[in-house]
């Protein structure tokens, strides 16, 4: 895990990339726009869903998992990394920050979570009203940000 030592408030976000380094670079980034926020956040290490080191991802004191994705991942990768989720910790809210695709993404029936398209804006703007409702429907403001 990647931390800031300077954290002053305890973790409730998790940003998880989704399969490489610039997955990871993208989450550490909306890690550090939480954290200017006042919002506790942490970004994983690149390879975090992998199934060597999925088992040892600590979720503790994390209320909302955010799966980062710069490029365009299949509805099968992003079911599975959802499903292994939920199943690690069943409390948790998951985003899906799909930054920079314009590509065919899968509509929120059929992940079953909150998406956020198209920038860091959309992402932030979605995290920061889920973590105010704990866990709310924030799939209005995900539509609402698609095109920023």
């Amino acid at each position: 895990m990647i931390e800031d030592k300077n954290l002053g408030t305890p973790r409730s976000v998790l940003c998880i990339p989704g399969s490489g380094k610039l997955d990871e670079a993208a989450a550490l980034v909306l890690a550090y726009m939480l954290r200017h926020r006042g919002i506790g956040a942490l970004a994983e290490e690149a390879d975090a869903l992998s199934m060597s080191k999925f088992f040892s991802l600590d979720l503790t004191d994390t209320s909302f998992a955010c799966v980062c994705y710069l490029g365009q991942p299949s509805t099968t990768k992003i079911q599975d990394a959802v499903r292994r989720l939920n199943k690690k910790k069943a409390d948790a809210c998951i985003l899906l920050a799909l930054f920079g695709t314009e590509a065919t993404t899968p509509s929120i029936s059929v992940v079953g979570e909150t998406v956020a398209r198209g920038s860091f804006g959309a992402a932030l703007k979605a995290i920061v009203q889920a973590t105010s409702e704990q866990c709310g429907d924030v799939t209005a403001v995900t539509k609402d940000t698609i095109a920023t």
